[in-house]
């Protein structure tokens, strides 16, 4: 494991530019698969105009400044105002479901971002959060003391227009870390980043070695 991070440290620019590359594309694709949850395009869209929201939003990924992003409420300001930004841009409007880019979407992308990069020692500091999906959630619920704060959750679907929009969905979001943050400490994790990675591992992962 060690030289396979010494290796990704002493990457040369042209193969930085491509695993970089790799990573935001693995971000979009955990992010948007939501797996019969709320879709995140219109009906019938065009792969061709898929591929235009991707690549914007690819761009707004790699404009998002994440110094200081440790601190907890940092990182929830920069999801809302990730959020918010795409919401803003009237090109995306009739391109995606309700005609809006829901905060369930913005987390995992945001999240599954950093968490490729700590994977590769890249970052100086582990992820703050973790991305929250329906595995994660569904854990959650059945392993806090009280879910009565995140037992309607569904991943897909934080921020809908159903569900009172960008100032509830961050609540729910902020649930969520609370719940996690419970959960990590009962299993004795340093970190939620921690947590979800080795939860995640053992729910996925077959090849342990």
């Amino acid at each position: 494991l060690q030289k396979f991070l010494n290796d990704a440290n002493n990457l040369t620019t042209n193969e930085k530019i491509i695993i970089k590359e790799k990573i935001l594309r693995l971000s979009l694709q955990g992010a948007f698969m939501t797996r019969g949850g709320k879709r995140v395009y219109v009906k019938n869209i065009t792969e061709d105009k898929k591929i235009i929201v991707k690549e914007k939003l690819k761009k707004k990924l790699l404009d998002i400044k994440f110094d200081n992003y440790t601190i907890d409420n940092s990182m929830s300001d920069k999801i809302e105002k990730f959020t918010k930004d795409v919401n803003n841009d009237c090109k995306y409007k009739d391109q995606l479901e309700d005609g809006i880019f829901r905060i369930g979407i913005s987390q995992k992308l945001i999240n599954l971002y950093l968490k490729y990069q700590w994977c590769l020692g890249w970052l100086q500091e582990l992820p703050p959060h973790c991305p929250f999906d329906g595995q994660v959630i569904a854990y959650l619920q059945k392993n806090i003391d009280n879910n009565e704060s995140i037992k309607n959750i569904r991943w897909t679907r934080i921020c809908g227009k159903e569900n009172g929009g960008i100032v509830q969905g961050m609540k729910d979001y902020r649930n969520l870390i609370e719940a996690a943050e419970e959960v990590r400490k009962k299993e004795k994790c340093h970190t939620i980043a921690e947590w979800e990675l080795k939860f995640w591992n053992e729910k996925n992962v077959q090849i342990k070695k």
